[in-house]
């Protein structure tokens, strides 16, 4: 077995394999621990060597723990499952003897924490477990895939569909998706991604609309003072369909404005109280207007950046709409849009603000109120 530690030239879809390793403690199939990670580990190799063979390319790429992991876990395992694109796990407990019926043990916390991490990551993740075994809580809120055995035979004829759709991305089975796991089904987004999302959102919040909707002082308090020609309604907030649609916002609005005889985009400034600065302001008639320009700072997030990176480079699949590889860079697009007008809603609870003063429209949406 090769140490499996990451090249500097990294392939396009790798998959980590882990599980436990104790040489001591012995699994289900009486083999030990770590020969069951052993085979778990030639068995993903063989079906990877079968979708590169079939391709002509080395498209996937299998990685796992060096044997010899004491005091790499930061600088490797950790490594490894931070580039990785999927994840198969052996969640085998360790076979005690009682005197009577042997038992299975608990799985072990260190295989436990290294699935969580790629649950956080919004790494899609297949835990292996014998047929025999019953699942731990939360490995019970996932699809898995339980096995009668660790053979080598038995595990790649388990595992073929699977590992396939983890790289092809294509299932009949909606209910049997890896990317599925308690912490994506409760944020409805992995967790680094809500992280950016929401940095965004506070800054956003922090930045511009707390300044804009409060409510002792704000361009809605100011008409019709002599800086204020324009009495103002609302704040609209236009909402993108995608991360990509934010940058030609701006220039696709001004030229429908134009192009219907509507109101055109005026600016004004406004001096808001504690602010270093005053603001710049666009409004088109009464309607206070502004484009959630953070929103494209996402398109820089490193698991969106992988899902779009596979897309082009996959054999597998295409760019088009009904790709799906192409649905799953999608779910993952919308869900950050979700998140960070999640998050102002939130924000927009502190007291003091006028909520009330918000309007989330599409340009589409805006136009059409407009006209």
């Amino acid at each position: 077995m090769t140490s499996g530690v990451l090249s500097t030239r990294s392939p396009v879809f790798e998959i980590f394999v882990g599980g436990g390793m104790s040489p001591s403690s012995n699994g289900p199939s009486g083999l030990s621990l770590a020969a069951q990670l052993q085979n778990l580990i030639s068995a993903t190799q063989i079906i990877a060597e079968e979708i590169n063979e079939e391709l002509g390319a080395r498209f996937v790429q299998v990685t796992f723990p060096p044997r010899n992991a004491t005091g790499l876990i930061d600088e490797t395992i950790f490594e490894m499952l931070d580039n990785a694109d999927a994840g198969i796990f052996d969640m085998s407990g360790p076979v005690i003897a009682t005197g009577g019926a042997p038992v299975h043990g608990r799985v072990s916390p260190n295989v436990m924490y290294e699935l969580t991490w790629l649950h956080a990551l919004g790494t899609p993740t297949i835990p292996v477990i014998p047929e025999e075994q019953n699942s731990e809580f939360y490995l019970s809120q996932l699809y898995a895939r339980p096995v009668p055995d660790y053979t080598v035979d038995t595990l790649v004829g388990m595992l073929r569909t699977q590992i396939r759709y983890l790289v092809h991305g294509d299932s009949d089975n909606p209910a049997a998706d890896p990317h599925r796991n308690p912490i994506s089904k409760f944020y409805n987004l992995s967790i680094v991604d809500i992280a950016s999302s929401n940095g965004l959102a506070t800054g956003y919040y922090h930045n511009f609309l707390r300044y804009v909707l409060d409510t002792r002082d704000s361009p809605f308090l100011r008409y019709p003072n002599a800086d204020f020609a324009v009495e103002l309604s609302r704040l609209v907030i236009f909402r993108p369909e995608t991360i990509g649609e934010v940058e030609g916002m701006n220039a696709r609005l001004n030229n429908e404005l134009g192009r219907r005889g509507a109101p055109p985009v005026e600016t004004l400034l406004f001096e808001a109280p504690l602010h270093s600065r005053k603001l710049t302001l666009k409004h088109v008639g009464s309607s206070l207007i502004d484009i959630p320009t953070p929103i494209s700072s996402l398109a820089h997030s490193p698991r969106y950046r992988k899902a779009r990176r596979i897309i082009p480079r996959s054999p597998f699949g295409d760019s088009s709409e009904g790709s799906e590889l192409r649905k799953r860079k999608d779910k993952l697009e919308k869900s950050m849009i979700d998140s960070f007008f999640r998050v102002m809603d939130y924000l927009l609870e502190e007291p003091g603000l006028d909520g009330s003063r918000i309007h989330v429209r599409t340009i589409d949406e805006f136009l059409a109120e407009t006209a």
